[in-house]
């Protein structure tokens, strides 16, 4: 793995145990998103974060990711981070909904113009209320498969 990838990671929610915990908001969620909801708001979250917007991401987190992450202040350097080492977006290879440790996951696989080994994978793991409970970044080789 990469060192600044290293960095990402402890910053980021990339503990499968955030990403298996439903929360208490949830469950007061009269009906879950669908699918192309959940797809609109990956695509926005991946967008802000390259853009720093720290704020509206850390709003649609669950409280627990909001503590793991490091508040927004966590959110902005891992942004900082990631404009260093990936450089801007040039395609968005792939994104889709899959599943990882039975949550429903946003995934986006990109190239960018500074990190030119393999595109790099954003995940996004929703609670049923749609609120963001973990995410990781990888290089595609390092990202884990989603559930079959």
């Amino acid at each position: 793995m990469r060192p600044f990838l290293s960095g990402l990671a402890a910053l980021l929610l990339v503990s499968p145990l955030a990403a298996q915990t439903r929360t208490a908001s949830a469950a007061s969620h009269a009906s879950p998103p669908g699918d192309a909801e959940l797809i609109e708001r990956g695509r926005r979250l991946t967008g802000w974060l390259l853009a720093g917007r720290a704020d509206s991401i850390y709003a649609l987190m669950t409280e627990k990711a909001r503590t793991k992450v490091g508040g927004t202040e966590g959110i902005q350097a891992m942004s900082a981070k990631l404009a260093m080492a990936l450089g801007a977006e040039t395609a968005v290879v792939e994104e889709k909904m899959t599943h990882r440790n039975g949550n429903r996951q946003y995934w986006r696989q990109s190239t960018f113009d500074a990190f030119v080994a393999e595109p790099f994978v954003f995940r996004w793991i929703f609670d049923d209320a749609g609120l963001v409970m973990g995410a990781g970044l990888n290089p595609l080789s390092q990202a884990p498969a989603p559930d079959p």
